[in-house]
């Protein structure tokens, strides 16, 4: 298996943004009362949840492939990564022809 600069960079992205996350709730629950900084935390960790879901079950498929007016991708085409999570090397989900900027010309 060959790892390219774009995996790294996607790897190292991923891990910036999962980082962000705390700090994030941190930030908000520092501008809030203290008994609301809990909850300030929590609303920040349940939306990285929420968005985790939703980009498996739509938006990789929004990103990729065929595109709506050439927009935005069609979201049913892999919806739930259900053609992609039977490859044997998962790095291969992203490949440099499925990316989203050569679809715009």
């Amino acid at each position: 298996m060959e790892i390219s600069a774009q995996h790294v960079w996607l790897m190292m992205s991923a891990a910036m943004v999962l980082l962000m996350t705390p700090g994030l709730g941190l930030f908000y629950g520092g501008m809030t009362r203290a008994k609301a900084a809990l909850n300030m935390i929590m609303m920040s960790f349940i939306s990285a949840g929420i968005v985790g879901v939703v980009w498996v079950l739509w938006g990789y498929s929004m990103t990729t492939g065929d595109g709506v007016l050439g927009l935005f991708g069609n979201p049913f085409t892999s919806f739930g990564l259900q053609n992609l999570m039977g490859s044997p090397d998962l790095i291969k989900l992203v490949s440099a022809p499925r990316s989203p900027s050569s679809r715009w010309p």
